[in-house]
């Protein structure tokens, strides 16, 4: 059994310096529950006809918050920024990345040792991807690297819109379906990792 913790990500609403009209930028982020301190799992049932040589991969089972997607788990940055004014400008990056470094080691006394799943055995499919003008601005499908600091997805807020409240807004969401790839015969046991998710703005 492989358990995905998205933990360290769960409604966190961040401050940082103020632009142009003496507001502060706001960023908001959820991964899975909104509730502050809760921590979400996907597991991945490497058992029965699923331990075999046909290597057919595993859909994750997550106790988040249910979706538009059977097993998703909402992935949603919202951003309330103080709007490109004067002289033009195009906003301001939102940047989304994700730690996956430690990938996911054996559970101490489940009988795999010190073995350690690689997280690059796991993907994704995203749902919800934007259209039109904004197309590939959000998270597109894809897998985890093993690294520290991987760029998910980047979009520009706090550009020129319509409005009285001198606010430019964007919100990124999407549902993501976690599978693992099952390539790979490890020894029997349970494996238990946590990866983290990190908003960011300038």
């Amino acid at each position: 059994m492989l358990v995905l913790s998205t933990g360290s990500a769960s409604a966190v609403l961040l401050y940082s310096p103020n632009l142009g009209n003496n507001q502060p930028r706001q960023l908001t982020m959820t991964v899975g529950s909104p509730l502050v301190g809760v921590v979400n799992r996907v597991t991945f049932d490497v058992t029965g006809s699923n331990v075999s040589s046909s290597r057919i991969p595993v859909t994750g089972i997550t106790d988040a918050p249910a979706t538009n997607q059977a097993n998703g788990v909402l992935v949603e940055v919202d951003t309330r920024v103080p709007k490109v004014t004067g002289g033009g400008g195009s906003g301001v990056t939102v940047s989304l990345s994700v730690d996956s470094s430690a990938g996911f080691p054996c559970v101490a006394g489940s009988g795999c040792g010190a073995a350690i799943i690689p997280a690059s055995t796991v993907s994704w499919i995203s749902y919800n991807k934007d259209v039109g003008n904004f197309v590939g601005q959000d998270i597109q499908d894809g897998a985890f690297s093993g690294t520290g600091s991987q760029l998910l997805a980047q979009f520009l807020t706090g550009t020129p819109g319509v409005g009285n409240d001198n606010k430019g807004s964007a919100k990124m969401s999407n549902v993501l379906v976690f599978s693992y790839d099952n390539a790979t015969l490890y020894p029997a046991g349970q494996y238990n990792g946590r990866v983290t998710f990190t908003a960011s703005i300038p």
